[in-house]
């Protein structure tokens, strides 16, 4: 939540910059500027994407090898304990 913040206020305080009045009237920097922002922003929504499937795949390949059916079931047996993401070896990412 507190990045969302610090990412709103800063396009609140970078956007009249970008949009100069002498570049009117198609202003080409900020139409650059701006498709320069979606695709870092595409590139890390996928990033995150690539790095959740990466740990959900772990979680997967571990619990697998600690069985000896090499299934691993996930269980909501730690659902109430006070562990992270990381700690709960039954989270899994929805993504």
């Amino acid at each position: 939540m507190t990045m969302t913040f610090v990412g709103w206020a800063t396009g609140n305080m970078i956007a009249p910059q970008i949009f100069q009045s002498s570049d009117a009237p198609r202003y080409i920097h900020g139409f650059v500027a701006h498709m320069v922002i979606y695709v870092v922003y595409m590139a890390l929504v996928a990033g995150t994407w690539v790095l959740l499937l990466a740990r959900n795949r772990k979680k997967a390949a571990q619990m697998s090898a600690g069985s000896e059916t090499g299934e691993g079931k996930v269980s909501h047996d730690l659902a109430f304990q006070d562990l992270t993401d990381k700690e709960n070896p039954n989270f899994r990412y929805v993504c």
